[in-house]
């Protein structure tokens, strides 16, 4: 998947998950998603991060585009 765009109307939390390098136009891997709005592991840059439903649902992925 990746980032395409991120809710920039709370900048605490804007920087919270840059401070993890989830920006648009980076590549992540879920890894683990736990039921019931719990917590989403994904994989970026080699690193797996842990982040909570609210957190997670500030970011709006795809997957990339194959090009032909």
């Amino acid at each position: 998947m990746e980032i395409r765009q991120a809710d920039t109307s709370q900048p605490d939390r804007l920087r919270y998950i840059a401070s993890f390098g989830l920006k648009p136009g980076t590549r992540v891997t879920v890894v683990d998603r736990q039921p019931f709005r719990g917590p989403i592991t994904v994989e970026v840059g080699g690193q797996s991060q842990v982040l909570g439903h609210e957190i997670a649902m500030l970011l709006l992925c795809a997957r990339p585009e194959i090009a032909s």
